[in-house]
């Protein structure tokens, strides 16, 4: 399967939604029919199923979170292929127990990062994964370990590992801290060598706005740039639980070019009753930038460090 474009396979509910809403039948009949052949045709394939080739599809996160919805139905699968590497779907979903999965050095995309996080979140065997070299420690991150500090800094991790732990660490109520400092997670090393996506950080971003246990955040020198924080500033609108939050040594300028992120996390701190300790250092921050966030925080008692 290496077309671009197609879509993921569409469950058979969804079909039908399609074919009343979005499809013209000359005889509501033929409605029927069509919904009968493709729910015929769909059950049929998923129960035997055992290997899926989706490489080279150009997918992405919005066509992985559609195929983490039908993947539950092929009971039978053993195989993923998402980015040119299978990924072991019975190993991460606990079916196969295995303490440690090790997939790293495959330069998996955000798509497979979508999926493993969908398939490990109720695995309850495995305690590792690795997807850029270093183990993630799977049930600390989903707080069936509770530990109240995770600290993953200096341990280049990537795009699709902040993808997972932003995933298993939404509903975790027992950690505290997350640190994940002197990362790539925009896909960045720290000479600006790489491919930027803001795809980690987003992930991190809607994390921050469900989960209500974390106090502490720090994502110091990833190379988050003005979109990410962007991200970051509507998380910090719905988030009232986080009272710290580092952002220091990354690039939320773009070297001084582009303060409207900086602005919007102004903008942000005027709905957050909540954030106590705001660290931007060294991210080439212009006075009127620094003004409008010492404005917005007029009043209130929150340590801001420009």
């Amino acid at each position: 399967m290496c077309a671009a474009h197609r879509s993921p396979p569409l469950q058979p509910d969804v079909v039908r939604r399609q074919l009343e809403t979005e499809k013209c039948f000359t005889a509501k009949a033929d409605i029927e029919v069509v919904d009968q052949l493709y729910r015929d045709f769909f059950d049929g394939i998923i129960k035997f199923a055992r290997e899926l080739d989706f490489c080279d599809l150009q997918w992405g996160s919005t066509e992985a979170k559609a195929l983490v919805e039908v993947l539950p139905r092929f009971a039978a699968l053993t195989s993923l292929m998402l980015d040119k590497h299978p990924l072991p779907v019975k190993q991460l979903k606990g079916e196969d127990p295995v303490e440690a999965i090790n997939l790293a050095g495959k330069r998996l995309t955000v798509l497979s990062a979508v999926v493993i996080a969908s398939l490990i979140g109720s695995n309850t065997a495995t305690k590792l994964l690795n997807l850029d070299g270093i183990p993630l420690p799977i049930k600390q991150l989903k707080g069936e370990e509770h530990v109240e500090e995770i600290d993953l800094s200096g341990k280049r991790l990537g795009v699709a590992s902040a993808v997972v732990i932003a995933s298993l660490i939404g509903s975790n109520t027992a950690t505290k801290s997350l640190k994940l400092d002197d990362n790539q997670l925009c896909g960045l090393n720290w000479r600006g060598e790489g491919t930027y996506t803001a795809e980690g950080v987003v992930a991190i971003s809607d994390m921050l706005r469900v989960n209500r246990t974390l106090r502490s955040v720090s994502l110091s020198n990833n190379n988050l740039d003005a979109e990410a924080a962007k991200h970051l500033s509507n998380a910090l609108v719905s988030n009232q639980s986080l009272v710290e939050l580092c952002l220091a040594k990354n690039n939320l300028t773009n070297y001084g070019e582009d303060m409207s992120g900086v602005i919007q996390l102004a903008e942000a701190l005027k709905t957050n009753s909540c954030l106590q300790r705001l660290d931007l250092t060294s991210n080439h921050l212009v006075d009127a930038a620094k003004k409008q966030l010492q404005d917005a925080s007029l009043g209130r008692a929150i340590k801001l460090q420009l």
